[in-house]
């Protein structure tokens, strides 16, 4: 008779593909009411959970998390204030994806970074798109 598999073996596999659907929540998360509100919604508390994200993966402990985390949120606004609207909408262009990809590389590892490259790829493509069509009706610079 064959030994049952565990939960643990059987979920295993799919770990990393739940990693990449977070990270890539994560990312539509910044990404989609920045693209239809405005940078200025999302960005941040954005940037306050992708400075939580990085303090945590370098292996500070709570305390100077949550000091990188509020840190965050004035260097959003003081790059918010920078008189250019592409560089403004292009912030989450960046902030998006590097906050989806350190939450799939803290829940998945290596393998679900790689697996949310694809999908996060494919929205920054999308926003990109997006916005190009924007600046081409407003005339923005």
């Amino acid at each position: 008779q064959k030994p049952r598999p565990s939960v643990g073996s059987v979920l295993l596999p799919i770990a990393p593909l739940l990693s990449a659907l977070f990270g890539f929540a994560v990312a539509a998360m910044v990404m989609v009411p920045a693209a239809v509100l405005g940078p200025s919604i999302s960005m941040p508390p954005a940037l306050g959970v992708l400075f939580y994200q990085l303090a945590m993966l370098a292996g500070q402990s709570w305390l100077p998390r949550l000091f990188f985390a509020t840190l965050g949120v004035p260097i959003a606004h003081g790059l918010l204030l920078v008189p250019s609207i592409a560089f403004q909408y292009a912030l989450p262009a960046l902030v998006g994806p590097a906050a989806g990809l350190s939450a799939a590389r803290f829940f998945g590892g290596t393998d679900g970074v790689q697996l949310c490259l694809v999908s996060v790829a494919f929205l920054i493509v999308l926003y990109g798109l997006c916005m190009l069509r924007v600046m081409k009706i407003g005339h923005w610079s």
